[in-house]
């Protein structure tokens, strides 16, 4: 069977940023439908959940464009130096949108979810699994290529995919049963997912401020 060819199969970076247009473009549907449960359920849940996927889409959308600025107005390494502080400015705004989720845990510690029906419930299981599939691929590659751009948009989908995985937990028991054990497997399973989300931030502040002074060491020399 023959391999295909083109730049898309072929350049892995390019592909990176195609998928994560269509992401976006998925992410402002989801955002929607986030929204319209909001005020169908008249749900905190719900709104919280609509802010933080808007905030992590225009993220995605502002590292997209920002590396194609870095691309055309820098060269080698005031490009590298460039690219460490968009990972920086991705890094420290994960941490500003942890507000959201921090308030999204608590709205599902206090707020009895409405269940969004069967339907919407599978839907967000197909959408969970591929966006885990997708981030666990991403995490692999991006690895090895150590390019800055392309790892603060692996880190967005890894979040992306983490808070969905809370997502759809908390659909499931609304549609298909509330006992108390699920319930607080819940409450735990936010805890986590809130704590993972803030440690990949973390990480990568520290990992951009590391690197930034190793450059500025070397410059110095």
């Amino acid at each position: 069977m023959r391999k295909p060819h083109g730049r898309f199969w072929e350049d892995y970076a390019f592909r990176t940023r195609i998928f994560a247009i269509a992401a976006a473009i998925i992410n402002l549907v989801n955002v929607g439908a986030n929204v319209a449960a909001a005020v169908a359920y008249s749900s905190m849940w719900y709104c919280a959940m609509a802010i933080y996927y808007f905030a992590l889409g225009l993220l995605r959308t502002g590292m997209l464009t920002a590396n194609r600025q870095i691309g055309r107005r820098f060269e080698g390494e005031r490009q590298a130096k460039a690219k460490l502080k968009m990972y920086l400015a991705c890094g420290i705004s994960l941490v500003i949108f942890e507000a959201a989720l921090i308030y999204a845990v608590a709205e599902m510690v206090t707020e009895k979810i409405t269940s969004a029906g069967e339907i919407m419930a599978i839907a967000i299981a197909a959408y969970t699994f591929y966006k885990v599939i997708v981030a666990i691929v991403n995490v692999k590659k991006t690895g090895k290529l150590r390019d800055p751009a392309l790892q603060c948009l692996r880190n967005i989908n890894l979040t992306d995919a983490l808070v969905s995985v809370m997502s759809l937990q908390v659909t499931m028991i609304s549609v298909f049963g509330n006992s108390d054990d699920l319930t607080t497997l819940t409450h735990v399973m936010g805890i986590v997912i809130t704590v993972l989300t803030m440690a990949i931030a973390v990480i990568m502040i520290t990992q951009a401020a590391r690197r930034l002074k190793e450059n500025s060491y070397e410059e110095g020399r």
